[in-house]
């Protein structure tokens, strides 16, 4: 024991003696934790993510699908957000995966429900900074959520594939099928548009001045006229490529079209069969016995064969008179085809019209993608939240681990100073 006592003062004397040697060396061993701690925390950085939607609150996606936090994570989500901070070839998808990590921030409710899913998580991104380079942490993980943003809103939001691809030109087919194709394409627009006009018709693009309503005009034109007075041209002008391939072509369509016509004349024919050989008496009315809801008896109108039948034959007088009008419009073609001897120019110039066409869809494609996509923004801007943290310089220099560290060492130093005495002695003893 009182060696013990006698090393403890020997180090405290050793201290007194030698304060400001030994105040400098902790000093400066402090100053290599803080500036080991501010480059670790300057790398390291969180951010929240906050799901706004009803369906969070299930566990969902807006769509419906179960909701999955580690797609954040994604090979394609990583290798986005690499492109957009410049980093190709500097670090790889799966790399950057281990530098990030993603838990919910609140696992349960105060209700205690077995079924409770969190809709705020924390993203915690922690690389090593020697491989970043000059490129900040936090421009890393803002593209990563926003990568995340993006692949988001693509899989689970609205399908828009139709305005990303629109319509590419091509020369190398009839005029007459191009024509067809076009407005296939205007029509599929067409329906897009319709739906986003239920949902908001007065939306405009702040940016761009684009509205829903100024597209539809334009779509309207493109449908009432432009489409109309090019494939009248190209019709009345019996203008094709290659004469005998198209008609063979049309008159092979209207073979086929005459077959699915005779089919539903036939089943409307058989309709019309059945319904004649019902009774007067059944046409009008057949009543049944019915139990109603407190049980009692009471007699119910009921629908018979004839009913169905008759609903049967409607629709398939309908689809008569469908195929009827497409083959005389398709006779028509052939015809004009057969009879007018379009020449070189009256080719150049419906391609021409064609290819005037295929520009304003493709404008107008263009244009409606940037105000759809703007439209989605500001419906959904609130789907998913991202809160980044940001570190002051003393919470990265972390002043309490720093006299943590400091105040270990100091007891170690101690410690050491009162044991290296006395094993010295207990040497030099044996040594006599």
């Amino acid at each position: 024991m009182k060696t013990i006592v006698d090393n403890a003062k020997k180090a405290i004397r050793f201290f007194l003696n030698n304060k400001f040697r030994v105040t400098c060396v902790f000093l400066a061993l402090a100053a290599v934790l803080m500036m080991y701690n501010y480059l670790i925390n300057s790398s390291h950085y969180t951010a929240t993510l906050s799901l706004n939607y009803s369906e969070a609150a299930q566990g969902l996606n807006p769509n419906g699908t179960r909701f999955n936090s580690y797609e954040i994570m994604s090979n394609e989500v990583l290798e986005d957000a690499i492109r957009l901070s410049g980093l190709q070839g500097q670090i790889t998808a799966d790399e950057l995966a281990e530098y990030l990590s993603v838990s919910p921030v609140d696992t349960g409710n105060a209700a205690g429900d077995d079924e409770y899913f969190s809709t705020t998580y924390t993203i915690y991104f922690e690389p090593d900074f020697t491989k970043l380079g000059t490129v900040d942490s936090i421009y890393i993980l803002k593209n990563i959520c926003f990568a995340y943003r993006d692949y988001y809103m693509n899989k689970y939001g609205d399908n828009r594939s139709l305005l990303k691809s629109c319509i590419s030109e091509d020369k190398d087919k009839e005029p007459y099928i191009r024509i067809n194709e076009i407005e296939t394409v205007v029509n599929q627009i067409k329906r897009y548009l319709n739906s986003r006009l239920k949902e908001n018709k007065t939306f405009v693009d702040p940016e761009t001045g684009y509205s829903f309503k100024e597209i539809e005009k334009e779509l309207a034109n493109l449908e009432n006229y432009d489409i109309p007075n090019t494939r009248a041209f190209i019709i009345e002008e019996g203008v094709a490529k290659n004469r005998r391939i198209f008609r063979q072509t049309l008159q092979y369509k209207n073979k086929i079209e005459t077959i699915a016509r005779d089919r539903h004349l036939g089943r409307y024919n058989a309709d019309l069969g059945g319904i004649a050989k019902y009774e007067a008496a059944m046409s009008s009315v057949v009543m049944i016995p019915t139990k109603d809801w407190t049980n009692d008896f009471y007699m119910s109108r009921t629908r018979t064969g004839m009913d169905f039948m008759a609903k049967s034959a409607d629709y398939e007088a309908d689809e008569v008179a469908s195929y009827n009008k497409e083959i005389i419009n398709t006779q028509y073609v052939i015809d004009r085809v057969q009879i007018m001897r379009s020449t070189q120019e009256d080719l150049e110039r419906a391609q021409e019209m064609i290819a005037t066409l295929e520009a304003s869809v493709n404008s107008l494609c263009a244009r409606f993608s940037i105000l759809d996509k703007a439209y989605i923004e500001y419906k959904t801007k609130n789907y998913l939240d991202f809160i980044f943290n940001y570190k002051s310089f003393l919470e990265k220099i972390d002043i309490l681990n720093v006299a943590l560290w400091m105040f270990g060492f100091a007891a170690l130093w101690f410690i050491l100073m009162m044991i290296l005495p006395g094993r010295k002695e207990t040497v030099e003893n044996e040594e006599i």
